[in-house]
């Protein structure tokens, strides 16, 4: 009996390891079935040639759509993160900050939109504002690559490092590429066969050490179930009901609190966004709030064309679950105080960094509200961000916090 768990636990072990294997074979650059690579991009700045690329690649949604429900299956011609080919794909529409270029990440993983790329150091052409990920080709210089030196045309070809991460700070490392299979591009060298390599030799090391010390473990749990049935079995039946310490063995954590705790947070936030959307399409106050938030340009922005569209960008770009800061400003600025206060209410009850107006003899006074104590450097940008955003004084900014905690690094985007 016991050589039958013996290999039965060996088998299960091989499994994992052909399954492990399986899993870091995207180390080695596979590229996804639905990315096709191609020579170049449609004409930079000519939709109707995209368009037609679009309906060639048999994408589910037109580039043109101001749906924000067909925003998933759109129409992408982009350098792949390798920056030694162009690929093409029906991928998700994504906000781009201004300072990145879009591009397509598949090092890791398979994706299924596209990431950024920092292009601040382009020689021209880096886009300086907001745009989405579907409208690059109104970026000449976002789209056009140098496959030979592995960099864009618009950017100087040296001091490169091979980051592949979404968040890329410069260009890749120059290094010579060599063709996969189904004619896939990637790194010689360290990037693909050493690290795959390196990770599954590790990998087989940490389950055969996770398979050894799992047998004792049980092995050794097993002799004492044994141990204390025995001992059970000989103590009186009113002793056995009095033992608290064995009946506690017993207790064991709820199944899935933790996810249901989270869910009602954002359950609760999501309510208050929809009010927040309903309030702003009352007032009419959409159109002021995107010009002052989002430019000019961006205004008439085919993807944002409700308020609740506005709202989740600046959820996503604004960290707003956890700082009502920015929102409240806005609602300062086109004289929504209405909002303001619900803004305030909703950062009081959930404990998030939110903003309070107090009118005093000498002015308006604005209270930063935390309920979690943070670095002083950190609450000294803050101020100083709010004054830049209010146009106010310093001095009429002042921080309060209604509990003390251990210190730690404010998350806020202003």
């Amino acid at each position: 009996m016991n050589n039958i768990i013996y290999y039965r636990r060996k088998g299960n072990v091989l499994l994992l390891v052909l399954y492990m294997g399986s899993i870091f074979k995207c180390v080695n650059c596979e590229k996804p079935v639905w990315v096709h690579r191609v020579n170049k991009c449609p004409h930079y700045n000519n939709l109707t040639a995209w368009i037609e690329a679009s309906k060639r690649l048999n994408c589910f949604h037109d580039l043109r759509s101001a749906d924000p429900k067909e925003q998933t299956r759109v129409y992408h011609c982009i350098p792949s993160v390798f920056l030694n080919e162009t690929v093409e794909f029906c991928g998700r529409n994504e906000p781009i900050q201004a300072g990145n270029c879009p591009i397509y990440n598949y090092r890791y993983a398979a994706n299924a939109s596209p990431s950024y790329y920092n292009c601040t150091n382009f020689t021209s052409g880096c886009p300086s504002k907001m745009y989405f990920s579907k409208d690059v080709y109104k970026h000449r210089e976002c789209i056009e690559i140098d496959e030979t030196k592995r960099c864009y045309v618009a950017e100087v070809c040296s001091h490169k490092s091979d980051d592949g991460d979404r968040r890329t700070t410069g260009p890749i490392t120059t290094t010579t590429k060599s063709t996969l299979s189904d004619g896939q591009k990637c790194d010689t060298g360290n990037t693909c066969i050493s690290i795959s390599a390196a990770v599954a030799a590790l990998l087989i090391i940490i389950l055969i050490l996770f398979t050894i010390v799992y047998i004792r473990y049980r092995q050794k749990r097993k002799r004492k179930h044994g141990a204390d049935t025995v001992k059970e079995e000989s103590l009186p039946l009113l002793e056995k009901a009095d033992d608290g310490k064995r009946d506690a063995r017993k207790v064991k954590e709820l199944p899935g609190l933790s996810a249901l705790k989270r869910s009602a947070e954002f359950f609760h936030f999501n309510q208050f966004v929809t009010e927040l959307s309903t309030q702003i399409n009352r007032e009419n106050k959409l159109q002021d709030l995107k010009r002052l938030a989002l430019g000019v340009e961006v205004t008439h922005a085919e993807s944002i064309i409700t308020a609740e569209d506005f709202l989740k960008f600046l959820v996503m770009s604004h960290s707003l679950h956890e700082n009502l800061i920015y929102l409240q400003v806005l609602f300062f600025h086109v004289n929504a105080m209405n909002l303001v206060t619900l803004c305030m209410e909703f950062g009081e009850n959930h404990h998030l960094l939110y903003l309070e107006l107090k009118q005093t003899s000498e002015g308006d006074e604005y209270i930063i509200h935390h309920s979690e104590a943070f670095e002083e450097a950190d609450l000294d940008l803050l101020r100083v961000a709010v004054c830049k955003l209010l146009e106010t004084d310093r001095q009429r900014i002042r921080i309060q916090s209604t509990e003390t905690h251990v210190a730690k690094r404010i998350s806020f985007v202003t």
